[in-house]
């Protein structure tokens, strides 16, 4: 599987039309193989998605993501995880060692992290 991290320096992006790069890797049983960076510059998101479809990844992680895409990223194969935050490398890692039960099957969800505390949990 091929998954990109749309990048902010070394965190994630907070937006993917933002972002003028992407860490790319190849994972294989929840390891990663390989990365690469992918020099994104100033093209649209339409160019954007070509390009990672090309290199044949089929996850983006990110912060943001505009909707009004999503169903092209869909119908290019790739699945579209938002709301992702902090370092790229982690993240990837996260998500690479994650169990299909970890992460949601809904796009924009991605529940890789321990949810926090209720505040009746911190009282006990």
């Amino acid at each position: 599987m091929r998954i990109a991290v749309a990048l902010f320096g070394d965190e994630v992006s907070p937006r993917w039309c933002g972002a003028r790069e992407a860490l790319v890797a190849s994972v294989r049983g929840g390891a990663i193989e390989a990365t690469e960076r992918l020099e994104l510059g100033d093209c649209s998101n339409v160019v954007r998605l070509g390009r990672l479809r090309g290199l044949g990844v089929s996850v983006l992680l990110c912060g943001g993501f505009d909707r009004r895409f999503l169903w092209r990223a869909e119908r290019l194969g790739i699945r579209v995880v938002w709301g992702v935050t902090g370092g790229a490398l982690q993240a990837l890692q996260r998500f690479a060692g994650a169990s299909a039960a970890d992460v949601s099957s809904r796009s924009g969800e991605c529940r890789t992290t321990a949810p926090k505390p209720s505040p009746k949990e911190k009282r006990e």
